[in-house]
């Protein structure tokens, strides 16, 4: 009602969301209103991953065999088809319908993420309007705002820009990823190595790993100067994205009935958009303990999003060479997002085999629920081309 700063973490841009519902729609109660919210990010989201899997699915099989044998309208009801069975997976999966109707920052997260996707895909396929991608790294600096575990998909974008554009992904990667470590580790240095001194390895990992491919492919194509301006283009979308932060300490100075942490003052700030009041990240250590959270990671997935869509979500990488050589990068980029805020994500989160933890741990991986429910729908599409070209086939 009043858009205050509601707990540790501040999450500006879903304050600002929710208020627009709660104060300019004329129906309802306020708590129905922010409620409502929820459930429009979350349908609105599921629309994106729809939109998302019927363009870059027409676009991956453009010439191929199974593509050339149907009608266009024929195709395009397939993609169609396809990119509303991926939205339902992903709408329908646990992580997203658990927080549908409740007046939390889940699902807004979610529409965030989906909208990364939505653009990076658009500018994957279409380089020449680098807008998108600009608005992709906006979009990911108030994805930070709302969700800041997600930061582990940076690397992953990062990842899926040099597959597209090797210049213009070295530039990105030298630029974006260590500011972004810089303005952590200012005020949360605990992300990076925890006290006594023990490193966070799986963020660590992706951030060394994705900036070294940077630094590798700037060597060796000699961009290290070429692409400078768009790469610092996309760490300025992404460092406008974050400034939405600054609408905490703006909000917090009117005294709303609803003012945590003090953050008008900077030691309030920096500990607000901090996660102060959150504890700080324990990762799996051992290769054993790894294995028994990706068999957790295996059954949360079959529970949560679906054990039916799971074959399909490995189709398109099974048939990697059945696509375009632009499709097979995309996919190669869908893959590393999804390592980075799947597996990475287990392993930062180091979750404990029991219900209550899947309970508690399920909306954390949102994002790879999307990413499954991108790579699912790829999957059908596949699926009906073998389909037309086996029955094409006995025809002959």
């Amino acid at each position: 009602m009043h858009g205050g700063v509601p707990f540790s973490g501040g999450y500006p841009v879903w304050t600002i969301y929710a208020w627009a519902f709660a104060n300019l729609l004329p129906v309802g109660n306020f708590a129905w209103r922010v409620n409502l919210s929820s459930a429009v990010a979350a349908a609105a989201a599921s629309g994106l991953i729809a939109i998302t899997v019927s363009f870059g699915g027409g676009r991956l099989l453009d010439g191929s065999s199974g593509s050339r044998l149907l009608r266009p309208l024929h195709l395009k009801l397939i993609r169609g088809v396809c990119g509303y069975v991926a939205g339902a997976a992903f709408g329908l999966s646990g992580a997203v319908w658990g927080k549908a109707v409740v007046g939390e920052f889940w699902t807004l997260g979610a529409l965030l993420f989906a909208g990364v996707l939505w653009l990076f895909t658009g500018w994957f396929f279409k380089p020449a309007s680098r807008w998108r991608l600009y608005c992709a790294f906006f979009l990911a600096g108030m994805l930070l705002t709302n969700n800041q575990e997600l930061l582990v998909a940076l690397p992953a974008l990062i990842a899926g820009v040099i597959l597209a554009d090797k210049k213009l992904g070295s530039g990105a990667a030298l630029l974006v990823l260590p500011s972004a470590a810089v303005l952590t580790a200012l005020h949360q240095w605990w992300l990076w190595i925890d006290f006594p001194g023990r490193p966070n390895w799986p963020v660590l990992a992706v951030f060394l790993g994705a900036t070294g491919i940077g630094a590798f492919y700037a060597f060796k194509t000699r961009s290290a100067s070429s692409e400078w301006k768009a790469g610092a283009l996309c760490a300025l979308a992404l460092a406008f994205g974050l400034a939405s932060h600054l609408y905490i300490p703006l909000a917090s100075m009117t005294t709303p009935p609803v003012n945590w942490g003090y953050s008008r003052s900077v030691e309030g700030f920096l500990h607000t958009i901090g996660r102060g009041q959150f504890e700080a990240p324990n990762p799996a250590e051992e290769i054993g303990v790894l294995a028994q959270h990706l068999w957790w990671f295996l059954k949360l997935l079959s529970k949560d999003f679906g054990v039916i869509y799971l074959p399909f979500a490995l189709l398109p990488i099974v048939l990697l060479r059945s696509v375009t050589p632009v499709g097979r990068r995309w996919l190669l980029a869908l893959l590393a997002m999804f390592i980075c805020v799947g597996v990475v994500m287990l392993a930062v989160v180091n979750p404990q085999p029991d219900t209550a933890d899947i309970k508690l741990l399920r909306q954390y991986f949102t994002g790879a629920n999307a990413v499954l429910a991108c790579m699912c729908g790829v999957g059908l599409i596949q699926v009906a081309l073998l389909v037309t070209r086996s029955k094409q086939d006995a025809i002959r």
